[in-house]
């Protein structure tokens, strides 16, 4: 009886030692895969991009005053930690919306609903980022396209004569970062007019970034998220433009998941954000933002 016992009891003993063997052979080969993405993407997929804290970036370029340019609300969640890192560093920075948002809400809302909507949103977005000041809403979503270059010219040179930004901040001129025509056309018109005016002794403009992605983060979106998916080589089989530096972004995680949120019942958004169930993961993806020079004096 007693040697039964003891049999059960080796037999229980080997097969825990089997299990607990097992499960250190799965950690093993979970840290050797965290270990491995953070390889790749440290040492290769960043391809040598430098990493700046965002103070020290604007110090260093004698950054004042930024005028973030984009085509509609919620596209400045792609910058918010950037703009949460000029507002501690000290830098006045101003969003510039140029559609109204009437292109977009939920079903059988009004036209009025809808852009009233979009428009509390932003100011939301500028009063938890600590943007200086807003403005939005210059031509309809739904016609943008329609309007003519001159028009959309004009109404961002007027901004920039009043606001008299020394630094822009806008979308990349080849993807928009994943294929929308309004993103690139925004960005290919704020770069002809700072070449317009590059002579002009009394234009403020000293340098425009674009936004584009890290190749890495690229190829995931490419993977997981569907708006990506759908829109990437919509307009263009090129790829985004790679980045020519990063912007440290990894202290402003509460204020990017803050951004975000103010846009929490927007399907596309969450799309664009597919960690945001996961704030470990998100941090360790969305812990720099990715530009390059579009223009340059």
């Amino acid at each position: 009886m007693m040697a039964s016992i003891g049999m059960i009891f080796a037999i229980k003993e080997k097969m825990m030692r089997r299990r607990y063997k097992f499960l250190g052979v799965l950690i093993g080969i979970a840290l050797f895969l965290v270990l491995g993405v953070i390889f790749a993407r440290k040492v290769y997929l960043e391809r040598g991009v430098p990493r700046y804290d965002i103070a020290q970036w604007a110090e260093t370029n004698e950054i004042n005053k930024v005028l973030v340019i984009f085509a509609h609300q919620d596209d400045e969640l792609l910058v918010a930690g950037t703009l949460a890192g000029l507002d501690l560093a000290g830098v006045e920075t101003m969003l510039l919306t140029l559609t109204n948002g009437d292109g977009s809400g939920a079903p059988g809302q009004s036209t009025e609903d809808r852009i009233a909507e979009r428009a509390a949103n932003l100011n939301n977005l500028a009063a938890v980022l600590q943007v200086d000041s807003v403005e939005q809403g210059f031509f309809s979503d739904s016609g943008f396209m329609d309007v003519s270059d001159d028009e959309i010219k004009q109404v961002i040179l007027e901004i920039i004569n009043d606001y008299q930004p020394d630094t822009i901040i806008t979308w990349d001129t080849v993807k928009g970062l994943y294929g929308h025509p309004h993103h690139i056309r925004v960005g290919q018109l704020v770069v002809e007019l700072c070449q317009e005016n590059r002579e002009n002794p009394e234009f403020p403009v000293d340098v425009v970034y674009g936004t584009t992605v890290s190749v890495w983060l690229r190829e995931i979106l490419k993977q997981i998220s569907p708006m990506y998916q759908e829109g990437y080589y919509r307009v263009n089989d090129e790829e985004s433009v790679e980045p020519e530096f990063s912007l440290a972004t990894s202290d402003f995680g509460d204020s990017r998941r803050a951004a975000f949120a103010v846009y929490a019942a927007e399907g596309a958004v969450q799309s664009l954000n597919p960690f945001s169930g996961s704030p470990m993961l998100e941090d360790f993806v969305f812990d720099r933002e990715y530009f390059y020079q579009s223009y340059g004096r």
